[in-house]
Parts: structure tokens; sequence; C-alpha cells
């Protein structure tokens, strides 16, 4: 397990796994880590970068800057190097509101 993630009908708020570095790469969401964020609706949310490199069993979580909510869908792809996370989150926290699409763009590390 990587971590709690947000869930809808029980199922978690992820993009699907990416092979790419070396490394497998899932996107999701997960509550602020910081209790106090969790009382702002805006920040109450954090959409998290993880990695696992098989040959070192090394597990890291990087979180993405931008808008995060539970009510969403995550893709991630490659391309020229650079992991690409998409994804939408509600502009103040409501639910049902309006929601923007957030990216983040990670690069990937050399062999």
């Amino acid at each position: 397990m990587i971590g709690m993630p947000a869930t809808i009908y029980g199922f978690p708020t992820s993009s699907a796994p990416v092979w790419a570095a070396g490394r497998w790469w899932v996107a999701w969401v997960r509550q602020s880590e910081k209790t106090e964020d969790r009382k702002v609706p805006t920040k109450t949310w954090q959409t998290v970068l993880s990695s696992y490199d098989p040959a070192t069993k090394k597990l890291g979580h990087k979180p993405l800057v931008g808008l995060s909510n539970w009510n969403t869908s995550l893709s991630m792809k490659t391309a020229g190097g650079w992991l690409c996370i998409a994804w939408h989150a509600s502009v103040d926290g409501s639910y049902p509101g309006e929601a923007k699409i957030v990216t983040a763009f990670e690069k990937l590390p050399g062999k």
C-alpha cells in the first residue's frame, strides 16, 4: 500500500500505473497531511505523485502543486522524458460546484 487514498464509492482516486525510467508511477489523491489545511476547503485534498523502483525497492512520494479534490479522475502519460498528470478539481472546494482542469509536469529521472 502506498497510502490512504481518497475514494469514490470505495474506489481510490488514482491514475493507472505508468512504467517509465525503470520505475512504476501513480498519481493519487489523499487528505492533506496538515490538520490545519483540512479545515480549508481548497486545501483539504492533495494530489500526490508516487514512484516505486523495483530494483532498489524504494517508494517515493511527491505532493503536486495545484487544486485537488476527492471527486476526480486522474490521467498520466509520458512524452519526451516527462510525466504529464492531469485531473479536475473544485475551484472553491464545494460539491457540486465549478471545476477546472489541473496539470502537473514532472521530469523523469535519467538512468
